[in-house]
């Protein structure tokens, strides 16, 4: 059962402090826990497979992970990562440090994009890293739509999932945070967030309830069938695959959408 709960770093209200702390944590469980290089065969798949060799993803947050995952790709694979977010006013200072790398392969748009609507200058696959879970069923619809309507995959790579083994990590989550804490915050923030996190750990509770949600919210396959299925989009083909490690036993999900191609001809060993 999926249910859709608010999460405080969804929150436009919720000051910037926690934004700026959580996609930084966030970056830093990449880099110890590797979830990134889980998800690296499909996403490497991926890029291989389509055509379209610059790839959207539209929740990019600090874009730390893309980074990541950009590096262990190989040098000689012709691809690049557009990235851009909803909030991008919550997210301008990773976008300019990001953009100031004059990585080749890496992009960051320095406007807010709605992922649920159709833009023409955008017309990418598209790849959902751990933000899928953020959307409600209506809006994942609309992404669903769009990518139909301008032909475009979409990739969803999810750390998130519903099992024991998952929500068990997101209770250590809090307590992984108190340790990372000098590697997360800034000195401009230091005070506040030390207060915060410490003191009225006001952060790592906040953080337990984003964790529980979002596994609460993660659309599993048969989420996903079902939601085809009722708007008889089924003509949309799907693949999934799950990858553990020993860092992160539970695993991670990648669940690829693909679309029908009307004006060029797909190789049918992806379906």
């Amino acid at each position: 059962m999926r249910l859709h709960l608010f999460e405080f770093g969804d929150q436009a209200w919720v000051p910037s402090i926690y934004h700026h702390f959580i996609r930084k944590y966030m970056g830093q469980l990449y880099k110890y826990f590797k979830y990134h290089e889980l998800w690296i065969p499909s996403l490497k798949s991926y890029l291989e497979e389509n055509s379209k060799k610059q790839i959207h993803d539209p929740c990019a947050g600090s874009g730390e992970v893309n980074l990541m995952l950009e590096q262990k790709m190989s040098e000689d694979l012709e691809f690049q990562f557009v990235l851009s977010d909803f909030m991008f006013d919550k997210n301008r200072i990773f976008a300019e440090k990001l953009n100031a790398k004059n990585n080749e392969r890496i992009q960051y748009i320095n406007e807010s994009i709605d992922a649920t609507k159709f833009d023409e200058s955008h017309q990418y696959p598209k790849v959902f890293i751990n933000s899928f879970h953020h959307f409600t069923p209506k809006q994942v619809l609309k992404i669903i739509e769009a990518g139909k309507a301008s032909e475009s995959d979409i990739l969803i790579l999810e750390y998130c999932r519903k099992t024991p083994l998952a929500f068990i990590s997101v209770l250590l989550g809090p307590f992984v945070a108190m340790l990372m804490f000098p590697l997360v915050v800034n000195r401009k923030e230091f005070l506040p967030a030390f207060v915060l996190t410490y003191l009225v750990p006001i952060i790592p509770l906040m953080l337990l309830w984003d964790g529980i949600v979002s596994s609460l919210r993660t659309y599993t396959k048969n989420d996903l069938q079902k939601l085809l299925k009722a708007n008889e989009l089924t003509e949309v083909k799907m693949d999934q695959s799950i990858s553990h490690s020993m860092l992160y036993p539970s695993g991670v999900s990648s669940i690829k959408l693909m679309f029908p191609q009307k004006n060029s001809q797909k190789s049918t060993n992806m379906l």
